[in-house]
């Protein structure tokens, strides 16, 4: 089973813009490989988490904005100690 996340690419941030970005509800991210460079992107919290929540399980496509469609695997996984809320996720491009 393939999931889906759709993903806007995003410039870099300072820590008071991730934590905006955060409260309008995406979840800051990047997609990472040996051959290319990283890509910034966010996409939306609640599918993640639901994904997450539903076992984290089967391959995962990125959708950029730019209509490509990225194959990745997951990375890391960074969580606020106190919330449980997600921080930030990392993708390895596959």
């Amino acid at each position: 089973m393939i999931t889906s996340f759709q993903a806007e690419q995003r410039i870099p941030l300072s820590r008071t813009g991730l934590k905006r970005l955060r409260q309008v509800g995406r979840l800051p991210a990047h997609i990472f490989s040996a051959k290319a460079d990283q890509v910034l992107i966010h996409i939306d919290a609640k599918d993640f988490e639901r994904w997450v929540r539903n076992g984290k399980s089967g391959n995962v496509e990125i959708c950029l904005e730019n209509k490509e469609r990225v194959h990745v695997s997951l990375g890391e996984i960074q969580r606020d100690p106190v919330s449980r809320e997600f921080i930030h996720v990392d993708f390895k491009r596959a």
